[in-house]
């Protein structure tokens, strides 16, 4: 399987994220439909993950959700 890896920087707060790319392509699809940026979008995400959960899986999780309330 093969992973894209982006770095961020948010509030001091630094990221760095090993994704598949549909999963980077889904993020930016999003960041655009909410008028965001991909930072400010994966910002958001960290923020509101559960606790102990990792970034990566609560940014699949995001992802996942979303498109299944859209299709539904």
């Amino acid at each position: 399987m093969r992973f894209e890896q982006r770095t961020f920087r948010q509030q001091g707060q630094r990221y760095c994220l090993r994704l598949e790319p549909e999963v980077w392509f889904w993020l930016e699809e999003i960041a655009t439909l909410r008028n965001r940026r991909l930072v400010e979008l994966v910002g958001d995400i960290a923020r509101d993950r559960a606790k102990g959960q990792s970034l990566c899986s609560a940014i699949r999780c995001f992802a996942v959700r979303f498109y299944r309330r859209h299709a539904l």
